[in-house]
């Protein structure tokens, strides 16, 4: 079983490809939100997504306290932003290791690659990529550190 968390603001021109990628395959899905005054509570509320809002406390912070004081359930987490999707080649590749009890699977976490676009082109030069990020964590066992991130 996954959980994911996503965090968002003002994300609906993105939100519902994103939650479109994990809903039928993952546990829960949270979605914090920081006050969003566009559609993404309604998109979100639109699917099997739960809402919750919390105050913007900075990127670190934000997600710590998702993890911190949400329910999460599921022996793996991901984490992933409002303007990412799941691709199918990934979404099998986490498939595998969830198929493993957790306790067979030695890593404890996984980075994953992201690939960004522009008008519809992967962006593979110019330093964009790769672009490894640890998004993939056995439930209770990663933080955030309290530093500036690059979003």
């Amino acid at each position: 079983m996954i959980d994911v968390l996503i965090i968002t603001k003002n994300e609906e021109a993105n939100i519902g490809f994103c939650l479109e990628a994990l809903q039928s395959w993952t546990h829960r899905i949270f979605v914090v939100d920081s006050g969003s005054t566009d559609r993404t509570r309604e998109i979100v509320d639109s699917t099997d997504a739960t809402f919750v809002h919390h105050d913007w406390s900075g990127y670190a912070a934000q997600k710590n306290w998702a993890l911190n004081n949400l329910p999460f359930e599921a022996d793996w987490t991901l984490i992933i932003d409002a303007d990412e999707v799941v691709t199918p080649a990934l979404r099998a590749e986490i498939e595998a290791v969830l198929a493993k009890g957790v306790d067979e699977v030695p890593e404890s976490a996984f980075y994953l690659n992201r690939l960004f676009y522009f008008l519809n082109r992967p962006i593979r030069n110019c330093g964009y990529f790769p672009s490894w990020n640890l998004r993939l964590f056995k439930r209770g066992t990663a933080q955030y550190e309290d530093r500036a991130v690059h979003e």
